[in-house]
This record gives C-alpha cells, structure tokens and sequence, in this order.
C-alpha cells in the first residue's frame, strides 16, 4: 500500500493517531500531494466528513491545510457523486458537527456537486432535518438551487416524505408551484409517492393543480402509481367548483404543533375533479387506471429515475 492510500485509509476509519503519525513533520509540497485525491477521486477530508470523523476533519484542515472547498468523489446511497465538496458529504450523512466545523472553516454554503447538488438538497434527500435548520437558519443555505434535472430542495423532501422538512421550507419561503426541467411540480412529486399529508400541507399552501411536461397531473400520477389515498382524497375532499363558485368557506388544514407557514391555508382554485383528460371525472376511468400494477407506468411520469441523492 502506497503512502496516499494509507492516509485516506485513516482518514475514512477515523484513526487520527494513526494519521498524524503518517502526515508529521511533511512540507507543504509533501502534505498538499497526500490529502489529495486518490485514484478513486475522492480526498482524505471528503471521506472523513462522510464518515463524520470530526477530530479528523479538524486537524486535516487546521494541521495540514486540506481545502474545504475541494471536491471529489463519494459514495452514497448506491450512486458515485462526483464534484462533492466535504460540507456536502457531511450534510449528507447528517453530520451536524462537521457541518458546523466545516462551515467555520470557510466552506460555502451553496457549493454544489457537479450536478448542481447543494448540501442542503443532500439534507433533504435523506431526512436530517436539524442540519436543513441549521443550513437555512444560521447559514441563510439557498432554498431554490435546482440540480441537473430542476428538482428544488422542497421537491426532493416531497417525494421522499420527509413531511417537516418539508413544512420548514415552506414556512421559509420555498416556492410551491416550481417546475423542474419536464414540468413536474412538488404536487407531483408527493402524488407519486405517495404522501398525502405533505400533498394536504402543499394544497394548503397555494400549490396549482398543473399537467407536467408529459400531460399528467398529480391525480393522474397517483392513479398511474397505485396510491389510492391520494386518488380518493383529491376526488372525494376537494371542494367543486360549485362549492367555490357559492362561497362556501374552507377549513384551514391542521397544523400539528406551532407553525410559522405564511399563506397556508385550505385550497382555494380549481376544482381537483377536472383533472382527467378532456375534463372526465368518472371514477370508472380512474379504477381501470388504478388496476394496474403500482409503479408500472412509471416510465411514462416526468420525474421517474431522476431522484438520486446528487
């Protein structure tokens, strides 16, 4: 084993002992060429931040000047994201420690992988929402940096059900009724899914019943996908346009524990039974539509295969 993988070998295990007892005493010129990328792209203060090797990222950084900005290659969730920053490894493993070192370290907060991926869409994909907080509350993390594909941090949250952390960013402003690169929105994304109560917090927050790139609506979605509950809330709960038209008042959706969402309230626009093709709202149709397969049709949505964590 060369010198260069010894050192990432210690960083990725956590072994500063060893690691200080590898990297002493070197040159400038010595130590910038070891905490550099091995042949798998990665770097030693990558790996140790996704591993959340804190005591390890701090003496890369202080003791041999690794840069917090430099990317490299990562594992996660069975992809290899390429260009990652090591603030984004940390926020995406849920880290929080690192997160705050790194960040008092210089690190940018809206530093992305090569496919545009911030540390705070990293966050959401995987559900840690005290770094989201931390991100976005001391950080000022920016809300709608959209990857490669358009997909914002609250769409990634919506499809994945990660309900609160989907409440945070809309009660920080996130847009609701954002469109990705094919035209689906965050109403998409939690009507494939299947996340009803994200889908009700949406709809109570203004978000537009709206065909995506491909024609379909998140009725349609739902239907396509098997998720039944969805299907028979948007039919059987919505308002008609008779109800809105006569100016029957709504009941504001329930909160669960204090809320600081502005503008969220019981939707108010277009009836969600004229969503079918051609204005149909026959239950018939939408049946023979659940009568497929779940997820069979999924190759026909605008967002299928786009959600990886980079």
């Amino acid at each position: 084993m060369d010198l260069r993988t010894a050192v990432y070998n210690a960083a990725r295990d956590g072994k500063l002992q060893l690691l200080q007892k590898l990297l002493s005493g070197r040159s400038r010129e010595e130590l910038d060429e070891l905490t550099g990328e091995v042949a798998g792209g990665g770097t030693p203060l990558l790996i140790a931040a996704r591993y959340g090797h804190l005591d390890v990222v701090e003496y890369l950084v202080d003791r041999c000047g690794a840069s917090v900005e430099a990317g490299g290659s990562v594992h996660f969730d069975g992809e290899t994201i390429e260009g990652a920053p090591p603030l984004w490894a940390a926020s995406a493993a849920g880290h929080l420690d690192v997160v705050r070192s790194l960040l008092r370290r210089g690190a940018s907060v809206n530093r992305t992988t090569r496919t545009n991926s911030t540390p705070l869409r990293a966050a959401c994909f995987d559900g840690h929402l005290e770094v989201v907080r931390y991100l976005v509350g001391e950080h000022q993390a920016d809300l709608e940096v959209a990857n490669r594909h358009g997909h914002t941090c609250l769409m990634i949250s919506c499809y994945k059900g990660h309900r609160e952390i989907a409440r945070y960013l809309l009660e920080q402003g996130a847009q609701v009724n954002r469109r990705s690169a094919k035209g689906n929105t965050a109403l998409h994304d939690c009507a494939e899914s299947g996340s009803l109560e994200i889908l009700q917090l949406l709809l109570g927050c203004k978000a537009r019943m709206e065909r995506d790139g491909y024609g379909m609506t998140p009725l349609l979605a739902a239907s396509v996908t098997g998720h039944t509950n969805i299907v028979e809330y948007l039919i059987q709960e919505q308002p008609s346009q008779e109800q809105i038209a006569g100016g029957e008042a709504q009941p504001a959706l329930p909160q669960e524990g204090p809320s600081t969402t502005q503008g969220c309230a019981q939707p108010q626009g277009d009836s969600m039974l004229q969503l079918l093709p051609g204005g149909t709202t026959e239950r018939g149709i939408l049946r023979k539509l659940l009568s497929h397969q779940p997820g069979s049709c999924r190759g026909s949505l605008g967002i299928a295969g786009s959600y990886v964590c980079g």
